[in-house]
């Protein structure tokens, strides 16, 4: 059996299509850290006092993460760049193990057409050669033996550039963080992607039946809820020249821009990365960012523990009880005036409590009911492009149906967002 000697599957001209984005982008931040350390200049010749040393600060800050961002992205280039110059020294390898693994099959093919010729009309003249093609096949099959094995240490070099790559891509590449699974799935580093859906159930009143005692384990949330249609079937068409140029200006944007909106700028390089994985949001900045969420999600947490108190009063209890907490799945909207960050990262969204409220009994006849509450906050949203919303990247309108149509085009991929929060935990009484 021959051995099958195929190109690493990264191709050099995308790997050098990513570099270029990267440098632009990288330019576009210097740019904008030379722009920002004018606009400072101006801007403190007009200020003074305290304005001017918020001012002054505020600018500093802001031309520092351009610094930084600019300097992250020349280093995720620059391994870009490296892990490129690999593919392409393993191609010109495999094209020479190629070549003479041709010249292998045409010399066998040559003894094994000898050897049966003398095997069907033998003479005494012929026992000689015979005796020469038995040996050049057992000198050829060790040949193509060491083929392969020279084609397997040229694959595994170009698995350890990958994984030096994803290591740089992690480490400094703000928002690869898609590319750098990609290559690390090629490397072998990575275990397959498990999907996240949880498995829980949700109570009609949010309030499952109490249970003695202080403690329970923590549910799970429902199953994530019936998604949006989205923009139609992944590769249902072909792409066009259009396509790609928007898949490009999206991406360039979308890294450039990281620093301004981080959460919008990741969600939509994961849809360009083309994955169709879950990503996980950080839904304890979403409460931070959010204070309408927030406030909503005080305000179930209220009436749940007025609920637990009220239900523990009513059987008459004399020892410490638990509820667990599961809700339904609501709706919330992130509209821009409240963040223009998770407005783009996700827009509407729906979200779900889990936890548990233990409540105690009055140590005394005619005392205070208390209560302990322990809950997260699980989100969940498809990210998807099937609203008449349309974005400035680059001087350039993108509508959402552009973006949508790359999902149909097969260059980029709907997929889940989804997150829980670190457990929030208050005490009353009722």
């Amino acid at each position: 059996m021959s051995t099958t000697l195929a190109y690493p599957p990264d191709e050099p001209a995308v790997l050098e299509e990513r570099r270029t984005v990267l440098v632009r982008s990288a330019s576009h931040l210097t740019e904008l850290g030379d722009t920002l350390a004018s606009a400072r200049t101006m801007a403190l010749g007009d200020w003074s006092g305290i304005t001017a040393q918020a001012a002054d600060a505020a600018f500093k800050a802001r031309i520092a993460s351009a610094e930084d961002s600019a300097s992250r992205l020349r280093s995720t280039a620059m391994a870009v760049e490296q892990y490129r110059a690999g593919v392409v020294a393993a191609r010109a390898q495999i094209d020479e193990l190629r070549a003479r693994q041709n010249a292998i099959f045409a010399a066998r093919a040559d003894t094994d057409a000898a050897a049966r010729a003398f095997v069907a009309a033998p003479t005494a003249e012929g026992v000689a050669g015979f005796l020469r093609s038995l040996a050049r096949q057992t000198v050829l099959r060790r040949e193509a033996a060491n083929l392969a094995s020279t084609y397997a240490d040229v694959m595994q070099r170009v698995a350890e550039a990958a994984q030096t790559c994803t290591t740089a891509l992690w480490e400094h590449g703000p928002g690869l963080t898609e590319r750098a699974r990609h290559l690390a799935d090629q490397a072998g580093v990575r275990s397959p992607h498990e999907d996240p859906e949880p498995n829980g159930t949700s109570y009609p009143d949010g309030l499952g039946p109490m249970v003695p005692g202080t403690t329970i384990p923590m549910p799970e949330a429902p199953p994530w809820p019936d998604a949006d249609p989205g923009a139609g079937e992944y590769n249902s068409e072909s792409a066009s020249p259009g396509d790609y140029l928007t898949h490009q200006a999206a991406l360039g944007a979308a890294t450039a821009l990281q620093w301004k909106w981080p959460n919008a700028s990741e969600n939509l390089r994961h849809f360009l990365g083309n994955s169709g994985r879950p990503l996980e949001q950080d839904v304890d900045q979403m409460l931070v960012d959010l204070p309408g969420l927030s406030t909503r999600v005080a305000s179930v947490q209220a009436q749940l523990s007025a609920k637990a108190v009220t239900q523990a009063r009513a059987a008459g209890i004399t020892e410490p009880v638990t509820f667990p907490v599961s809700t339904g799945w609501d709706g919330y909207y992130a509209e821009p005036d409240e963040s223009t960050n998770w407005f783009y990262a996700t827009g509407g969204f729906r979200y779900s409590l889990q936890g548990q409220i233990t409540v105690h009994p009055p140590p005394s006849p005619g005392g205070e009911w208390t209560y302990e509450q322990t809950t997260t906050v699980s989100t969940y949203d498809r990210y998807n492009w099937d609203g008449g919303k349309s974005t400035q990247i680059f001087g350039r309108t993108v509508t959402d149906e552009q973006l949508a149509e790359l999902h149909r085009a097969g260059i980029a991929q709907e997929y889940d967002l989804h997150g829980t929060s670190s457990p929030s935990t208050s005490k009353g009484s009722g």
